[in-house]
């Protein structure tokens, strides 16, 4: 462990060093770069954006309203290609979760 945050700060010392050399050589090409980090980060750290709404019903054990949010967001990459899987992320409200879980453990006791 104690190796590896070495060999971190040492190429992180590295990373400023070469950005402190670009900044005196060429302040041009530092500016860009940075204006490029920055608009990167801040899609990076953009919310995402909501696109559709599903309204289903959970069934068992006891009959509630379930609404899937589908979104689009800049830190989930597009898929390779139309024959490659979709990446996915998923949240679960905290008030949900009890029910999803005893549903899935009816399910399995029933089979």
């Amino acid at each position: 462990m104690e190796s590896s945050s070495k060999c971190l700060l040492t190429q992180v010392t590295q990373f400023w060093n070469l950005l402190d050399d670009l900044s005196e050589s060429n302040p041009e090409s530092y500016e860009k770069f940075i204006q490029q980090q920055l608009k990167e980060g801040k899609q990076l750290c953009a919310a995402p954006e909501p696109q559709l709404c599903l309204q289903t019903r959970i069934l068992k054990p006891k009959e509630k309203l379930l609404f899937i949010n589908l979104c689009q967001w800049k830190r989930i990459p597009a898929p390779q290609s139309t024959t490659h899987p979709v990446p996915l992320s998923m949240f679960i409200q905290s008030s949900m979760l009890p029910t999803i879980l005893m549903f899935s453990k009816q399910q399995k006791r029933t089979k």
